[in-house]
């Protein structure tokens, strides 16, 4: 009996060039993708930063939650609320602007309410309505955004451009009907600690760490500069509108520019870490009585009235000009988004990953 043995083919010269080439490349990648991606979500109190972690977890999980936490986000948009209307009151009064005289008894009660607690009820549903009706109340709502940051009144905070919202859904909220998503991304709480959370973005393992922003804070964040694949730093396009906690900063502009220079160090972050920076809340700039607020702060830079586009412009080049002024190897990635929109922050994920990839490839050399 006779085997039939198979003659082994020759292997051309060129072609266990391109094999050997094949593997290196291959190596390359193992090594350059042998952990999961490291975000690091960094920005101060009211940038939006928690809100884009909560949409990314969200997009790919299941909106579960106990009946505890729901309670506990009813209660933060409640607080949201009253937090909104004693601002909006203050302003009316601070301007002079006169309120219906139903509503009297109803502003004295929400005056009244602590900052940590609040005693709404079902009972003041058409309070609520009558209230939000007011043309005073509406007119304060506008003047809330323009008044000068040094007035004792201007303490306006991102619950602010919720107001609308909050009243909206106020009897949603009070006869305790099911907390949704959107609940969720606007209730308003300042993140303390560290958050971490890992998503999928096209099949690759992404792991958001979100700090809290608060200065007390910030000292945290020195834990979290190891093994970091990439910063996004977030900031507000409305920061010039809001005082910042931080007394030496005029605005949060002024603070998160400041931040934005001291983690651009070299010896804070190497010049391989990709560093991005997100220009959130468009849809707030998009707003008349914001680009006149925008307008009223930069007054003389600019010829005519602003845009939405000249004022992304000016904002953007505050941070770019950051990056280039000093640290001329950084190379700096920068984005437009809103965080409440999932579609949005879903889009720019994906463009943020393959932007990482590519950059990573550069890194060892393909």
């Amino acid at each position: 009996m006779f085997t039939c043995l198979k003659k082994k083919e020759k292997v051309s010269r060129a072609d266990r060039e391109h094999q050997k080439k094949q593997k290196s490349f291959e190596n390359k990648i193992d090594r350059g993708f042998q952990d999961k991606i490291r975000v690091l979500l960094l920005g101060i109190p009211g940038s939006g930063k928690s809100t884009i972690s909560k949409q990314l977890y969200y997009a790919q999980n299941d909106l579960t939650m106990s009946k505890e936490e729901q309670e506990e986000i009813r209660k933060v948009l409640l607080l949201n609320y009253a937090s909104a209307m004693k601002k909006i009151i203050e302003t009316a009064k601070l301007r002079n602007i006169g309120l219906k005289r139903k509503n009297k008894k109803f502003i004295n009660f929400i005056k009244k309410q602590p900052p940590h607690e609040t005693a709404f009820t079902k009972l003041h549903i058409r309070d609520v309505k009558n209230l939000w009706s007011d043309p005073g109340i509406q007119k304060a709502l506008y003047e809330v955004k323009m008044l000068p940051l040094k007035t004792e009144a201007s303490l306006a905070t991102e619950n602010i451009n919720n107001a609308q919202y909050l009243n909206e859904n106020f009897a949603r909220l009070v006869k305790h009907g099911e907390i949704t998503l959107d609940d969720h991304l606007r209730s308003r709480i300042r993140t303390t600690g560290i958050h971490e959370i890992e998503v999928n973005i096209d099949h690759r393992n992404v792991v958001l760490i979100d700090v809290g922003g608060q200065k007390t804070e910030r000292r945290k964040w020195i834990h979290h500069f190891q093994d970091v694949t990439a910063v996004i730093y977030v900031a507000a396009l409305d920061g010039f509108c809001h005082p910042s906690e931080d007394r030496e900063s005029k605005n949060c502009l002024d603070e998160s520019l400041k931040v934005w220079k001291e983690i651009l160090k070299p010896t804070i972050f190497s010049e391989e870490v990709a560093m991005m920076v997100f220009l959130n809340k468009k849809d707030v700039l998009k707003q008349e009585n914001t680009l006149k607020k925008f307008a009223n702060e930069f007054k003389g830079q600019f010829l005519g009235e602003p845009t939405f586009g000249t004022a992304v412009k000016f904002i953007k080049s505050k941070y770019v000009n950051k990056a280039t002024e000093k640290y001329a190897n950084r190379v700096l990635y920068s984005h437009i988004t809103m965080a409440l929109d999932k579609d949005d922050v879903n889009f720019l994920f994906k463009a943020v990953v393959d932007t990482i990839v590519r950059s990573t490839l550069r890194k060892i050399g393909m």
